[in-house]
């Protein structure tokens, strides 16, 4: 359904993202508000690895509940607080295997940001999402 692409002529991403997402006519967007690491209890682990992971787990169970998956991520924006980039690129790295194991990454923008709106949160993602 989606097209990734890196276009010749410019240089190659510099991490775990594509340059272009296309979406084929008719297709639905969904825009997801930023995910961060609070759990179903409402706590939050305090590393930027097991954050990071967690945040990725509640973005996958909202994919989930629309009937999509990570394939059909277009774009995400992702928000880090000064510091944990080197945690948020292990975590992620962990869960893009999976998500994405033969390396077509969807399309992303980071952002170091110097907190978030909870205070415990060390990352948030939000994304869009074709519909099929």
């Amino acid at each position: 359904m989606l097209s990734r692409s890196n276009p010749p002529g410019v240089s190659p991403p510099s991490g775990q993202y594509s340059l272009v997402s296309e979406v084929p006519a008719g297709v639905a967007l969904a825009w997801l508000a930023g995910q961060t690491g609070r759990r179903k209890d409402g706590t939050m682990a305090e590393d930027p690895v097991s954050q990071t992971k967690d945040t990725f787990a509640n973005l996958g169970a909202v994919i989930d509940s629309l009937g999509a998956s990570p394939s059909d991520i277009v774009c995400l924006r992702t928000y880090l607080t000064a510091g944990t980039q080197e945690g948020f690129y292990r975590g992620r790295g962990e869960v893009f295997s999976q998500w994405f194991p033969n390396a077509d990454f969807p399309v992303n923008t980071l952002a170091v940001v110097s907190g978030l709106a909870d205070p415990r949160a060390l990352v948030e993602v939000e994304a869009v999402v074709a519909l099929s």
